[in-house]
């Protein structure tokens, strides 16, 4: 017992998990400027290219604070880290090559937030986690919203929705594989980790598939500086730090915030509005991503009632 009867360990638990729930939120807020410092860097630049330049500029800055540790790693955690960084770099390129096409930034947000629905459908396959039978409820609302969203942006093969769509896949499988890492090894190692990773493959598929010009707007240089300091290195670093204290299925359900950050800052800043099919799959999306973690919620807010001492 502590101080005046309190147990230590649940002040404790309810502490970091108020603390994880904070640098979540903060992290989709970060997270939802990144998607607009990122559309007006790609006004003027390759977007693999710019991913590049992004991430190992970020690795780079965080390298120093994370190197004492990182040179002490067994090579198990390395490995690991790696193959965990190799998804994120697949789902990043998909993102920035699916912001680069798509028409309207709130639209793209909330179909990369599938991820979030996928999440634990991967860790049932892949680490025999069980599946709150909710999950299988939101499906139907998730075909129905994608197919709302198909439907207004006349789907096409290339188009930047359908890869978000695939994207969101690779980030479900990161996810899950970088949550079980934060549990055991310092945020910020996994981060400086996974930013050079991402820099240096990059780079080189952008080499052989782009072409580069280095002659772009000198507006574009503040917005690339902001993505990189706070929307990369201040977000993965709450971002991972915050689902190093939380499990997988709670830590996506506040990154759900994510797209609507987007939606509100590219209606302020870029003047976008969504069309009344667009808003409907929106809403049938966000609802079967609250759906498929409604069960979580009810476990997480319900509180035991007090027992009544006999009389």
């Amino acid at each position: 017992m502590g101080l005046c009867g309190f147990p230590k360990i649940e002040i404790l638990a309810v502490s970091n998990a108020l603390k994880a729930d904070l640098l979540l939120v903060c992290a989709t807020l970060l997270a939802g400027f990144g998607w607009l410092f990122s559309k007006e860097v790609l006004d003027s630049m390759s977007p693999i290219l710019f991913i590049g330049i992004r991430f190992l500029l970020a690795g780079l800055i965080l390298l120093p604070f994370s190197w004492a540790v990182l040179r002490k790693l067994e090579w198990l955690d390395i490995r690991q880290i790696l193959i965990s960084s190799l998804f994120f770099t697949t789902a990043i390129i998909f993102w920035v090559l699916g912001l680069h096409h798509v028409t309207h930034l709130g639209v793209g947000a909330f179909i990369n937030n599938l991820a979030i629905v996928m999440v634990p459908v991967i860790a049932l396959f892949f680490f025999k986690e069980k599946v709150n039978g909710l999950l299988w409820g939101s499906l139907p609302l998730t075909i129905a919203g994608l197919a709302l969203l198909f439907l207004e942006t006349d789907l096409s093969a290339g188009s930047g929705e359908l890869i978000f769509a695939v994207g969101a896949i690779f980030f479900a499988i990161f996810f899950n594989l970088n949550t079980r890492l934060a549990q055991r090894l310092p945020a910020m190692v996994l981060v400086t980790m996974q930013m050079l990773v991402t820099g240096i493959v990059a780079l080189p598929i952008s080499a052989m598939f782009e072409t580069w010009s280095f002659q772009h707007a000198t507006g574009i240089w503040g917005f690339l500086i902001a993505s990189v300091v706070l929307s990369t290195c201040g977000r993965f670093v709450l971002q991972t730090w915050g689902q190093g204290m939380s499990s997988a299925s709670h830590a996506s359900l506040l990154m759900t915030l994510e797209p609507v950050w987007v939606a509100l800052i590219s209606m302020v800043w870029l003047s976008e509005r969504m069309s009344t099919m667009q808003a409907v799959g929106c809403g049938l999306l966000f609802s079967a991503i609250l759906l498929s973690r409604s069960g979580f919620l009810w476990r997480r807010f319900r509180r035991p009632k007090a027992v009544q001492p006999l009389s």
